[in-house]
């Protein structure tokens, strides 16, 4: 009897060492996992964001070339209109020399 009761125990045991290890290995994998999970969650959060600093920083570019082509764009107009009205004062210029020569030549 006394084997025969070791031999139970003994079975029992094991059973209960046996489920004491898979609930073990469960709670493992279940921190395990969680800390996945986590870690996943840090990169994607991190992955977004260097998403949103590069697509920024492509639109700041891109922002700051057209602000560029506005100020060339803009400045050759002014540059434009500047020279067209140095040439009509000068133009005007020669026109009231011209009479007043004219003025001074037919007095004379």
């Amino acid at each position: 009897q006394t084997n025969w009761r070791a031999s139970i125990c003994r079975k029992a045991y094991l059973k209960n060492v046996a489920a004491a290890k898979m609930v073990q290995a469960s709670w493992r994998a279940s921190v395990d996992r969680k800390t996945f999970l986590k870690g996943l969650a840090a990169a994607k959060l991190i992955q977004a964001y260097l998403r949103a600093a590069g697509c920024r920083n492509a639109y700041l570019k891109s922002v700051a070339a057209a602000k560029m082509i506005q100020q060339k764009w803009r400045a050759s107009v002014c540059r434009n209109r500047y020279h067209k009205h140095i040439a009509a004062a000068k133009m005007m210029q020669s026109y009231c020399r011209v009479a007043i020569c004219r003025k001074t030549y037919l007095k004379n």
